[in-house]
Order: C-alpha cells, then sequence, then structure tokens
C-alpha cells in the first residue's frame, strides 16, 4: 500500500492536468483503503473474544477484505503505468513541438538579418542618389514614378492591408517550401507557374482519359466514371465538352484531336436523359461553339455547331411556357420539362438569365435565329418586370410573369444574370444600351444596398436581402464580381473618372476579401460560404471546397487591369494549395469535406468546370495579355471564350404575352396543382388565355409555328406532316397547330422540320 502510495505521487508530479484530477482519487482511495486495514483505530474498542483454537471468523473476513484490496491496488497500478506511458509521449511530442519552434525561430532571425543587410544595400544606394530618404522619396516615388536602378523592385513586398480577420486560423501547417534563393527572371518564373498549371491540367486530363472517357465526369478516389444524376449509360462526355476549349488554349492540340474525334464520332444526345438547362447550355453548348470559334470556324469543325444545335433544339423544349421562361429541366426522349420542388415551382433568375451569349453565338454560326429570339424574348419580358432598383428576386413564375421570392443576391440563385447583363453588351460590340443600362442600375444598387464593409478590419463583402432583411454572408460564387466590376471599369468607363474609380476599388475590395477566404484557413483554400456575423471580420460557413474557379477569376482579370504582381502570387498560392491538398496520387483532383480540417478529407469528385474554369483562368493568369485578348473575347459564365462581334439589334417581335401586364408585381408560389413538382404554379380556377393549351409541361402555349420556326418553310414542312398523317387536322387560321393535334404528330413535324432546316443552313 504505501508503495502504491509513493507511486501515484510520484506520477501525479508529472502528469499533465487532466490526469491529476483522476490520480488524486486514486491517491485518496488508497489512503482509504491504507486507514481502513491499520492496525489502530480512531475511536478504542473492546477487545474481542478469540476463540480457542482456529482462525476466527473476524479474521477470515479481514484477510479476505485484503486481498481484494490488493488485487484492486494492482489493477490501480497497472492503470498508473499506463499513463505514465503515455505521458511520456506527451513529453516526447512537446519536445518536437519545441524543435520546431527552435528552428522557426532560427530561420526567422536569418530571414531577419538578410532583410537588415538588403535594406542597408536600399539605403547606401539612395544616398549615392542624393536627396536623402524620405523627403525625395515622398516626391518622386510613387507606383510607376521616379526609379533610377530598379530599386523599388528590390523594396520587401508590401504586407497584406488587411489583417487576418478575429478567429481565423494563424497557425497551420504550411505549404511545401520553394527554393528561398532562387531569384528567377520574372518572364521566366511566369513560364515555369503557367507550365506548372498545364501539368496540373493534363494530371486531372489523363485521369479522366483513363478511368472516366466518355463519362461526365471522374470519381478520382475510386477511379470511375460518374454521370450527372438521372442520366444513363456513358453520359454525355461533360468533361470532354466543357474542357476542350481550355485544351485548345493551352496549345495541346492532340488531346484536343482526340476531344474532337470523339464528339464526332460518339457524342449523341438521342437518349432518355433529364438534364439541367442551364447547365447543359454554359457547359456543352457552350463548350461546343467555343471550339468551333477557337480553332478558326473551319469547314472540318463545322459539327461542333451541328451537335451544339442539335443539343439546343431539344432544350428549347422546356421554353414552351407561357411567358417563355424556361423550366429547369428538361426530359430529352419525351420532351417533358419541369421546376423543382424546392424553388415553390419557380424558375431561377441565374438559369434563364444565363444562356443569351450562347443562344446569339449559335443564332450567327447556324443561320437560325429563333435561339437569338428565345434568349432576347427572356431579357425583355425580364426588363419589362425589373423593380426600380434593377435587383430582381431569384425566383419567377413562368405562367403568371411574377416574381416569387424577396431574396436578391449575386451568390448562388442569382449571380451569373448580372454578369450576363454587362457581357452581352460587350459581346454585340456595345451595340445594345439596353444591356449597359440594366447593368449600370443594377450596379448602382449593388453599391447602395449590397456591399458592405466589416468591422474592426473593413473587409468589403457583398451581403444578401431577404424580405427587406441584411444577410451577412457572401457565397464563393460571389467572388465573379471582383472581375465583373472590374471589366466594368476598363468597358463602360473613361480612365479616371470617378466611376472608374469607384468601380475599380470595388473590384480591388472583393477580391482582396476573396483572397483573405482562402489565406486564413489550415488549407489555403475557401470555404463555400463566408460569414460576417452582425457585420464582424470574415469566419468560415459552410466548410467544403469542390475546386471552385470564382476567385481566380478575378485574379486573372485585376491582373490584366492593374498589372499587380499580388495577383499572380495571390493565384499561385491557389495552385499550391491545390497541388498539396486536392491532387490525388493516382490521378485527377478532388474538392475537400472541410478546409479547417487536418488532415482533409476529399471527397470523390473532380468536377468539370475545374479543367474549364478554374485551372483555365490560372493558366491565363500567368500568360501574356494577347493570349485571349478581353478585346477580342468575352468568357461566358463557364469561361468558354465567344468572339466579340458588332451585328444588328436583335428585333424583337414577340408583342405583349397574354394575360401578362407590364410592370413590376409580386407574388407568393401557388400551391395547387403542382403533380409531382411539375408546372409553375397556374392558379386552374382562371380561364386558359386565347391560344394556348394545357399540354406535356402542364402549363405549356400552344406550338406558335409562325414565331417558333421563323420561315414559310417550317409551316410547309408541318403541313406536309399532318397531312400525311389521318390523325392531323391541320391548322387553324391564326397559325396555331389545332388543339386536337397529337402530341405525336407535333414532335413528328417539329423534328421533320429541324432535319430540313440543317440539312440547307448547317
Amino acid at each position: 500500500v504505501k508503495k502504491s502510495r509513493l507511486s501515484c505521487w510520484a506520477t501525479l508530479q508529472m502528469s499533465p492536468a487532466p490526469q491529476r484530477f483522476l490520480l488524486l482519487a486514486i491517491a485518496a482511495f488508497t489512503v482509504l483503503m491504507f486507514v481502513l486495514t491499520s492496525d489502530f483505530a480512531l475511536v478504542p474498542a473492546k477487545e474481542p473474544e478469540r476463540p480457542t483454537s482456529g482462525l476466527g471468523s473476524d479474521s477470515k473476513l479481514q484477510e479476505e477484505n485484503l486481498s481484494k484490496i490488493l488485487d484492486t491496488l494492482e489493477q490501480l497500478s497497472k492503470s498508473l503505468d499506463s499513463l505514465s506511458k503515455e505521458n511520456t509521449k506527451t513529453t516526447a511530442r512537446l519536445e518536437e513541438v519545441q524543435e520546431i519552434i527552435k528552428k522557426q525561430e532560427a530561420d526567422f532571425a536569418q530571414y531577419k538579418a538578410e532583410g537588415e543587410v538588403k535594406l542597408k544595400g536600399v539605403e547606401d544606394k539612395l544616398k549615392t542618389i542624393g536627396g536623402g530618404g524620405g523627403a525625395a522619396r515622398g516626391a518622386n516615388w510613387g507606383r510607376g514614378g521616379y526609379d533610377p536602378g530598379g530599386i523599388i523592385d528590390q523594396l520587401p513586398e508590401r504586407p497584406n492591408p488587411l489583417p487576418p480577420p478575429p478567429g481565423a486560423v494563424t497557425s497551420k501547417p504550411p505549404l511545401p517550401e520553394e527554393d528561398p534563393d532562387a531569384k528567377p527572371d520574372a518572364k521566366e518564373e511566369n513560364k515555369r507557374r503557367r507550365e506548372a498549371v498545364k501539368e496540373a491540367f493534363l494530371h486531372a486530363w489523363n485521369a479522366y482519359k483513363a478511368h472516366a472517357w466518355g463519362y461526365d465526369e471522374l470519381a478520382p478516389l475510386s477511379a470511375r466514371g460518374k454521370n450527372w444524376p438521372k442520366v444513363a449509360g456513358s453520359g454525355f462526355g461533360l468533361t470532354i465538352l466543357d474542357a476542350i476549349s481550355t485544351l485548345w488554349i493551352m496549345d495541346l492540340k492532340e488531346e484536343f484531336d482526340a476531344a474532337a474525334k470523339w464528339i464526332k464520332e460518339t457524342l449523341s444526345f438521342d437518349k432518355e436523359a433529364e438534364i439541367s438547362v442551364f447547365e447543359s447550355t454554359i457547359r456543352m453548348v457552350a463548350g461546343l461553339i467555343s471550339a468551333y470559334e477557337l480553332s478558326g470556324e473551319k469547314e472540318e469543325y463545322k459539327f461542333f455547331i451541328k451537335k451544339a444545335c442539335d443539343l439546343t433544339d431539344r432544350l428549347l423544349w422546356a421554353y414552351n411556357t407561357t411567358t417563355g421562361i424556361p423550366h429547369a429541366t428538361i426530359n430529352l426522349a419525351k420532351h417533358t420539362h419541369s421546376n423543382p420542388r424546392w424553388t415553390g415551382g419557380a424558375s431561377v433568375l441565374s438559369e434563364f438569365g444565363t444562356v443569351q451569349l450562347e443562344f446569339r453565338t449559335l443564332s450567327y454560326h447556324s443561320g437560325n435565329d429563333i435561339y437569338d429570339k428565345k434568349g432576347t424574348n427572356i431579357m425583355h419580358l425580364i426588363k419589362k418586370r425589373l423593380p426600380p432598383d434593377g435587383l430582381p428576386a431569384t425566383y419567377f413564375n413562368a405562367n403568371t410573369g411574377k416574381w416569387t421570392s424577396h431574396h436578391v443576391t449575386l451568390g448562388a440563385l442569382g449571380d451569373s444574370y448580372y454578369e450576363y447583363l454587362l457581357k452581352q453588351y460587350l459581346l454585340t460590340g456595345k451595340q445594345e444600351e439596353m444591356y449597359k443600362e440594366m447593368w449600370e442600375t443594377a450596379a448602382k444598387s449593388i453599391i447602395d444596398q449590397l456591399i458592405k464593409y466589416s468591422k474592426p478590419s473593413g473587409q468589403m463583402y457583398l451581403s444578401e436581402h431577404k424580405r427587406g432583411n441584411t444577410v451577412h454572408k457572401m457565397d464563393h460564387l460571389a467572388c465573379f464580381a471582383g472581375g465583373m466590376f472590374g471589366l466594368a471599369a476598363q468597358e463602360l468607363t473613361e480612365k479616371d473618372s470617378e466611376k472608374y474609380k469607384e468601380w475599380m476599388n470595388i473590384a480591388s475590395g472583393i477580391t482582396e476579401t476573396c483572397h483573405i477566404m482562402y489565406h486564413s484557413t489550415k488549407t489555403w483554400l475557401s470555404p463555400e460560404i463566408a460569414e460576417f456575423r452582425q457585420g464582424s471580420d470574415f469566419t468560415p460557413g459552410s466548410p467544403y471546397y469542390i475546386l471552385r474557379p470564382e476567385t481566380v477569376e478575378s485574379f486573372f482579370y485585376m491582373w490584366r487591369w492593374t498589372h499587380d504582381q499580388k495577383w499572380r502570387d495571390y493565384g499561385w498560392q491557389v495552385v499550391r494549395a491545390l497541388n498539396h491538398w486536392c491532387r490525388v496520387d493516382k490521378g485527377g483532383f478532388a474538392g475537400l469535406k472541410n478546409v479547417n480540417m487536418m488532415p482533409p478529407v476529399k471527397d470523390d469528385l473532380q468536377q468539370s468546370f475545374f479543367l474549364a474554369e478554374t485551372l483555365k483562368y490560372l493558366y491565363l493568369l500567368f500568360s501574356d495579355d494577347d493570349v485571349i485578348d478581353l478585346k477580342e473575347w468575352v468568357f461566358n459564365t463557364e469561361a468558354h471564350p465567344f468572339k466579340i462581334r458588332k451585328r444588328v439589334p436583335t428585333p424583337f417581335s414577340f408583342g405583349p404575352i397574354p394575360g401578362i401586364p407590364d410592370g413590376y408585381e409580386e407574388d407568393v408560389p401557388l400551391r395547387t396543382g403542382y403533380e409531382g413538382g411539375r408546372g409553375a404554379g397556374r392558379d386552374y380556377t382562371k380561364p386558359v388565355p386565347p391560344g394556348y393549351v394545357l399540354s406535356r409541361s402542364r402549363d405549356a402555349p400552344e406550338q406558335d409555328i409562325s414565331t417558333t420556326a421563323q420561315s414559310d418553310r417550317s409551316l410547309t414542312a408541318l403541313a406536309a406532316a399532318c397531312d400525311a398523317n389521318p390523325d392531323c387536322q391541320g391548322f387553324n387560321t391564326n397559325g396555331y397547330l389545332k388543339k386536337d393535334v397529337s402530341h405525336t404528330v407535333r414532335e413528328m413535324a417539329c423534328d421533320l422540320y429541324v432535319k430540313q432546316k440543317f440539312a440547307t443552313n448547317v
């Protein structure tokens, strides 16, 4: 017992705090047992009667108790030994940490000494020039000013003007060190970084080729292909279509030819699949158009446009609504279309407001202006229904023509609508003032209502509005806005004007905050959502990272407009973090489930936009300005470049929509008549407008042949198809198909028209 007491006390002295409470309890128990088993008592007792022979019952009981106590003490001793071993390990780990700290202190001292030497050399040069330092430097040494001998280039780089926000991670694993003694030429360094981005792209691309060729995306951890939901078979080769423009820009000609061969010979949209109208447009249709334009619009690549028309003609069924605002998903085989339940049956602003660049360019190359007019119809309808501040809500009822939410955001559900207001104006060679006016109205309201500054650091961020209340959060998706404001400042204002300075300040401020979202986490990668609670400094919200491009997109634009080296350095930090944490050894890249978890856990998906956008913008960040000249090209929201062309403004000939008044109106989503989430909430108690029928899409207008087909030839083709079929009763005098025409005949006639149209024009 005494030995156990001594062991307990010794262990107590060398144990960390959490273990001491347990050891004190053991010690107290040991002392109590010692007292209970001792030969003395605190209160005198009568001498017990002893039996005349053998051990008495009291002696036996005492012996049994002592045996149990010894067994307990033996178990306690073993526990103490185990705790002692753990304590030894903890002590060893503390010693390792102390060694690391000592090494870091030594490295810092060395860096400080080297910095002092460099600074002294600069001061000596200043003395030789004359002017005595401070006063002369204040007069002559601004950015781009008097700099004999390149002295400014030798000064230490400015620290980030925004300090790490409160609660941000200040101690985290460093990224792999680069050669601290290397002092490469600036051009050579940019070339090295550019080639490193290309190598990362090939690591991702080759893994897709090896494990998922023809599928939509790669699952890098399980080394297999994955398709979009509700897409059977091998998919649509989404990654091929999304990455093909990057292949051309990176001068990977052999890989481009292999992708083009697969598209020409294998790609087919003739399958049972329910897909997103928006995502299919910005990724697949846009990828095909961009590949055609980048490759010189040669006849040998005309199949890119034919494939784009084939897909778009199938997507157009989703536009068969009262207002012409498309539904979110389309079944390519059945032509049925619907909106999801989670929107209340409404269409989403960022989706129907982000097809115009693709449709306008496709009309230019195909000679079929129906695509252009479908997109233009949407913009004219939005303009009619805009609120006075130019900031529409995120949900729109495609049949009533009313906004059905009170949510305004530049993040998810709203983002690319604002981007396309500006880019439609640029794509058409600045010919259509309507888009410029809509963007400038929206920009003023964004500045007045949504832009906020955190306390105490003054981080600029884009808040959201929900039912009149400010929501202090910013999606990673909203980081595109830095590049958007920079692009607007360059293209819509005169340099050195007040508006130019204001917009460039906003562009820089938002992009700096997005950099902080990367720089402030353990992995050096951004969370999906940044929170600025009650206007305080940045804290991570949703912690996952899925290889998103928006921040590096703004780095690219800011570099092009300012040539400030910090934007390239910020981008290089992202490249290093991607290679360190997201790269999969056996091929590909994966997102992270938590950017502040060590070690981080990867998800199992290489997003197609990682190759289409993230790596493309990083590659261009380290390229010369004439690689995709922004005076000649406009990027769609998936980073597919389209050529800028002056063109005659699209005539708007659709006219008023029956039952849809002009002006801004709101309503709430109707909860009746949805039938499995399809439709957009029609009130079935109201009469159907003339010329419209309830069809497969639940609320579709009867096919207006004179508008949709846009030529007399289409009427001829449809009439011939009807005459050849006894189920068809021909046309009404107003150009509509009669209501008793079956859907089978409608589809047969439209397919016939499409085949005839493209046989002659494409």
